[in-house]
């Protein structure tokens, strides 16, 4: 009986030392792509969230027929939205701002202008002249750079730098 067993055969002490000295490199030398990718995120989520605020203003002026404006405070970390109303007061809406993470800084520049922060949607969608074009710009420690644009028309197109 002895004889028909099969020997069970495992890994050496220096072939596992092999494969965890190969894990070892390779997790090296990907740590910093990793860490980039990792850090990235709130960088695109500002830009990307902006954006997309930027879109639901123009979409709401045009669906109400009435001005819509978007107030952006580098200052303050901030941003909001407003709307006109009957009687020309301007009501948030929505009630609340948007408060940008403090890992990520930036700049607007509305109309050839960087002390203009205030965005006006008119009621057919377009951007007030005084307004267009409207570039915000985000950054982070590693000078990763994402740009968000408003053109006269409305239209929002994002680039990269950096």
């Amino acid at each position: 009986m002895r004889g028909n067993r099969k020997r069970v055969r495992g890994f050496t002490l220096t072939e596992l030392m092999v494969v965890l000295s190969v894990i070892g490199i390779v997790a090296v030398a990907t740590a910093p792509t990793v860490i980039r990718a990792w850090k990235r995120p709130a960088l695109e989520r500002e830009a990307n969230d902006l954006a997309s605020t930027m879109r639901l203003c123009r979409q709401k002026a045009v669906w109400r027929r009435i001005p819509y404006r978007l107030t952006i405070d580098p200052a303050r970390r901030c941003y909001w939205t407003e709307r006109q109303d009957t009687t020309g007061t301007w009501v948030l809406d929505p009630v609340d701002s948007v408060r940008v993470d403090g890992t990520v800084q930036f700049s607007v520049r509305a109309g050839g202008s960087g002390s203009n922060n205030d965005i006006l949607f008119l009621g057919r969608g377009s951007v007030d002249r005084n307004d267009a074009p409207a570039t915000v710009e985000f950054w982070d420690a590693r000078e990763e750079t994402l740009s968000v644009q408003l053109i006269r028309t409305g239209r929002v197109r994002m680039s990269r730098r950096g």
